[in-house]
C-alpha cells in the first residue's frame, strides 16, 4: 500500500544555509577581522644601528654649528681689533681722518652677523644666540612719563601690553623705591624686567616681545602721571648696551673716546668667545670621528673572534639552513635574524 504524502513545511530561503562545494558556508570571526595585525619587531642590531645613525647626524649638525660659528666670530674679532686700532690712532692724532672706514666696520659688526639653519648666530651684543636660544634683551625706557615721581595722591596706572592688562597702583608720597617696587612687581608677570639707573627707570624686555611691541605700549592713569579715560600710546625709546655697536659713536673724538673702553671690551670678549667655540669644535669632531669609527681597541678584539665563529662551516649559514628547513619557522622569525 502506498502511505498517504504529507505535506512539509519549507523554511524560508533567508534561514537555509548556503551550500558550497566543500558543503556550509565558512562563517568569519568579527573579533579575527578587528584584530590588528602585529608589526614585525626590529632586531637588536638594527636598534643599536639606528641609535649609532642618530647620535652621528646631531654630532655632525654640532660640528656644522660650530664652524659656523667659529668663521662668524673670527670675522667680528678682525673687524674690531681693527677698528680698536684706528680709535686708538684717532685720539692719538688728534684727527678723523679715518671716521669713513670706522662707520664702515662699525656698520659691519652690526650687519655681518652670520647665520646657521636660517637663524643669527650672535644677536645685537654680539653674544651668541645659541647659548641661550633666545637674543639678549632690549634696553629702554619711556619717553614722556615718570612713574617714579611722588604724587600728593595714590594713582592706578592701567597698562596693556599685547593682550595682557597690567594695573600698578602707585601709592601717594611714595619713595622712589617703593614705586620701583611696584613697577617691577606687575611687569614681571610678563618677563619684563625694571631697574632704576641714576634715576631713571629703565626696562629689560624680551627680543621677542620687543618686536611685537614696535617701540610703543598702552597707558592711561588717573591725572597724576597720565591723563585718565583713553588709552593712550606711549613710546619706548631704546637704550643701547655697551656691547652694541649701535651704540657707538665715532664721529668725533670725544665719542671715539667714550666709545673706545666699549670696543675694547668686546673684542676681549670675542677672542675668549672665539677660544670657547675653537674648543668646542675640536669636541665635537673628535666625538663624530669616535662614532664614525666604529669598534674601540679593546673591543676589536672579541667582534673578531665573534665573526670567525660566524665564519665556520657549521656557523651562521648552517644555522639559517636547518631555520629555514623547519616547519614552524615563521617570516617574521627569519626577518629578525636576518636584520
Amino acid at each position: 500500500m502506498l502511505s498517504a504524502i504529507r505535506d512539509t513545511q519549507i523554511s524560508p530561503l533567508s534561514h537555509q544555509p548556503r551550500l558550497n562545494g566543500l558543503g556550509s558556508a565558512p562563517t568569519v570571526n568579527a573579533s579575527a577581522q578587528s584584530r590588528p595585525v602585529p608589526a614585525t619587531p626590529l632586531s637588536k642590531h638594527r636598534l643599536l644601528c639606528y641609535d649609532r645613525w642618530e647620535r652621528i647626524s646631531r654630532g655632525h649638525h654640532q660640528v656644522l654649528y660650530a664652524q659656523a660659528a667659529e668663521e662668524t666670530l673670527m670675522q667680528q674679532w678682525r673687524r674690531g681689533r681693527k677698528l680698536q686700532q684706528m680709535m686708538s690712532q684717532a685720539l692719538s692724532q688728534g684727527s678723523l681722518a679715518q671716521a669713513a672706514e670706522m662707520e664702515r666696520l662699525r656698520r659691519q659688526m652690526l650687519g655681518r652677523r652670520g647665520s646657521f639653519a636660517g637663524k643669527a648666530l650672535l644677536d645685537h651684543r654680539l653674544e651668541p644666540v645659541a647659548e641661550r636660544g633666545a637674543s639678549s634683551p632690549r634696553l629702554c625706557q619711556l619717553k614722556s612719563v615718570d612713574l617714579l615721581s611722588a604724587k600728593d595722591r595714590a594713582e592706578a596706572i592701567d597698562l596693556r601690553i599685547g593682550d595682557l592688562w597690567l594695573q600698578l597702583p602707585l601709592p601717594a608720597d611714595g619713595t622712589p623705591q617703593k614705586q620701583l617696587a611696584v613697577v617691577q612687581r606687575a611687569l614681571s608677570q610678563c618677563g619684563i624686567e625694571a631697574s632704576s639707573v641714576e634715576g631713571q627707570l629703565q626696562f629689560a624686555l624680551p627680543d621677542v616681545l620687543w618686536q611685537r611691541l614696535d617701540g610703543h605700549w598702552w597707558m592711561r592713569g588717573q591725572g597724576q602721571r597720565l591723563p585718565a579715560g583713553e588709552l593712550r600710546g606711549i613710546k619706548l625709546v631704546e637704550l643701547h648696551h655697551w656691547q652694541d655697536p649701535r651704540g657707538w659713536i665715532l664721529n668725533d673724538l670725544q665719542g671715539i673716546k667714550d666709545s673706545l673702553p666699549r670696543v675694547q671690551g668686546v673684542v676681549a670678549k670675542l677672542a675668549r668667545l672665539l677660544k670657547q667655540m675653537r674648543h668646542a669644535l675640536e669636541l665635537a669632531s673628535e666625538r663624530l670621528l669616535g662614532e664614525r669609527g666604529g669598534l674601540q681597541l679593546q673591543e676589536l678584539s672579541e667582534q673578531l673572534d665573534s665573526l670567525s665563529q660566524l665564519l665556520q662551516p657549521q656557523g651562521f649559514g648552517r644555522r639559517m639552513q636547518n631555520l629555514m628547513a623547519q616547519a614552524n619557522t615563521s617570516r617574521n622569525q627569519t626577518q629578525a635574524l636576518l636584520y
